[in-house]
């Protein structure tokens, strides 16, 4: 799955929606704030200071220009990724986009129930 963070008004960002509609990849579209600019820059090293960033699996892939790369690349037939896979063996077009700890990292979790009387009484809060 592809996970482009971006913004609405960004015209990279919905040219990078496009191209994934365009050719049926599995993709989703992530508001970027300065919570998920944060993690970014725990995660991958470096805090970005454009739009779309864009993420292929667990595999940070760039911009919009990096993706339309990406892409060109894998429609030949030539895309590899670090490890001399072929890309098309790592595209799961159901799979998540990212390792279970990176997705709690970037996604904000749901706020914990209120604690009720009951919980109070016991103690578990």
């Amino acid at each position: 799955m592809i996970t482009i963070y971006g913004q609405d008004d960004c015209v990279f960002c919905q040219k990078a929606e496009a191209l994934c509609n365009d050719e049926g990849y599995i993709h989703r579209s992530v508001d970027i704030d300065s919570d998920i600019l944060d993690k970014i820059e725990y995660l991958m090293g470096f805090k970005p200071k454009t739009v779309p960033q864009i993420f292929v699996n667990e595999q940070y892939v760039g911009g919009y220009t990096q993706l339309k790369e990406w892409h060109d690349n894998r429609t030949q037939g030539n895309a590899m990724i670090d490890e001399g896979a072929p890309i098309n063996d790592i595209i799961d077009e159901g799979a998540p986009s990212y390792s279970q700890r990176m997705q709690e990292d970037l996604e904000p979790l749901n706020p914990a129930p209120p604690v009720t009387k009951d919980d109070a009484d016991r103690g578990s809060w």
